[in-house]
């Protein structure tokens, strides 16, 4: 079954994504980087940022799989890997990436939750990465949650996408303060798309 949802989405992906208006504001020209953003936010980014010589931390969870394949076709390089399980292995692998060129993404509530919370490992590994942080926000005119622990936002068909972008210092921002960014960089893209700000 596993299998099947995976090639599902690698079929379904494409043609999805293709539909939406898409607008990316803000700064993105630090390279290498880390990209920082919510695990529910994910669904566009994976096509606006492909073939970027990005390397992602996939859970070495079994959900972790269904994007796999994925991710391989859109060009992205793979570190397995997680905070709950292979954390320590998925981190090393992404230092030695930021060592040899690549930008990084990672999302600070993953892989399974608390939901929107900026965990504290995830805090000390950007200060430890020495690099600029690409906080990145997500919002739609448009779109469902579903029933997972991350209230995973699907964009419906033709709806419009804004992508925000902020790049911060993380070895000067506390843990509060980093997820607070996050929060409110989500919010501007959530009132952008929906024409309220």
């Amino acid at each position: 079954m596993r299998k099947f949802l995976a090639k599902l989405i690698e079929f379904l992906y494409p043609i999805w994504v293709k539909t939406l208006k898409i607008t990316v504001n803000g700064d993105d020209e630090a390279r290498p980087c880390v990209y920082v953003f919510w695990h529910s936010k994910m669904f566009p980014l994976l096509h606006s940022w492909k073939n970027r010589g990005i390397c992602v931390l996939v859970s070495s969870h079994r959900d972790g799989e269904l994007a796999v394949g994925l991710l391989k076709k859109y060009g992205y390089t793979l570190a397995r890997g997680s905070s709950t399980r292979g954390g320590v292995r998925g981190g090393k692998k992404l230092l030695e990436a930021l060592k040899n060129g690549f930008s990084i993404a990672i999302t600070p509530d993953g892989p399974r939750g608390p939901r929107w919370r900026f965990k504290e490992e995830t805090h000390r590994f950007l200060k430890l990465a020495g690099v600029p942080a690409i906080l990145i926000g997500v919002g739609y005119s448009k779109h469902n949650k579903l029933g997972s622990w991350d209230r995973f936002e699907l964009p419906m068909p033709f709806s419009r996408c804004v992508i925000e972008l902020i790049k911060v210092d993380p070895r000067g921002k506390s843990r509060d303060e980093m997820e607070k960014l996050l929060w409110e960089i989500n919010k501007n893209a959530e009132r952008r798309a929906t024409g309220e700000g």
